[in-house]
């Protein structure tokens, strides 16, 4: 907020809230459907609708299997994002007020 100038830090904050959800939102979809593209649809469903309490030792290992991929996909993520913020140079030194 410090980069902001004071009349614009409402709107600032509004922004930064609103990327924030919607990031949570998207990243908890997008981890979802890599960790569902390793288990069968009927076991997914099943879980989903509290059909199936318990793995069989395939379908857990291809679960353990997405939840890596996942890790790796939010890792790529995460470093495009590190790089991205890089780029915007050093960060103003003077006090906003």
């Amino acid at each position: 907020m410090g980069s902001v100038p004071p009349q614009r830090r409402g709107v600032a904050s509004a922004v930064r809230a609103t990327i924030f959800n919607t990031g949570n939102v998207v990243s908890i979809g997008l981890v979802a459907y890599i960790i569902t593209t390793v288990i069968p649809y009927q076991v997914v469903s099943g879980l989903l609708t509290g059909g199936y309490t318990t793995l069989t030792a395939a379908d857990a290992t291809g679960f353990v299997s997405g939840i890596g991929r996942a890790f790796v996909v939010t890792a790529i993520i995460t470093f495009a994002g590190m790089f991205a913020s890089s780029l915007r140079g050093p960060k103003n030194k003077t006090p906003p007020f």
